[in-house]
């Protein structure tokens, strides 16, 4: 008997199979990124359960154990620079945006002060993070950045 021979009394209704979107998938491996590089760090990290919640991960510092909330972000190419560019949003998109397209409301809610401490701007193709404080970027919808950047010092600002 295995551990989990208890889930055959369960009788589970049918469930459509889905596609998990590239959008997702890209979300899904900037913050799988930042927990190793994290880690790689010296900082422990935690993860909240489920999509509901302002922060993607948490981490503490090794030398005061002080946790740190932080929103991680894809940067995605801008083909229309000469010079290599990436944007990423300063909020997040709404569930709706995706059934309704045609909707000319809001597509995505801005992030405020007190969500959590530190965006963390992945650029896959230089596979470096920028980070930034937000309450130094909340006023914004969205940031270009270039170059490269891996400022973990940022982390000694909270």
């Amino acid at each position: 008997m295995s551990e989990f021979d208890f889930m055959e009394d369960f009788d589970a209704p049918y469930v459509k199979k889905t596609t998990i979107s590239q959008s997702c998938l890209t979300g899904d491996t900037a913050e799988l990124r930042f927990q190793y590089e994290a880690r790689m760090r010296g900082f422990e990290v935690f993860c909240p359960v489920g999509h509901s919640t302002k922060a993607d991960i948490i981490v503490r510092r090794p030398y005061d154990y002080k946790m740190i909330a932080v929103q991680v972000k894809s940067a995605v190419r801008q083909h229309d620079c000469k010079t290599p560019s990436y944007k990423f949003i300063i909020g997040s998109g709404k569930p709706s945006c995706a059934k309704n397209p045609e909707d000319l409301g809001s597509r995505y809610t801005r992030y405020t002060d007190g969500d959590f401490d530190i965006i963390a701007a992945y650029v896959k193709t230089e596979c470096v993070f920028h980070f930034y404080m937000l309450k130094d970027v909340s006023s914004k919808a969205s940031m270009h950045v270039t170059g490269i950047a891996n400022n973990w010092e940022v982390f000694d600002q909270c």
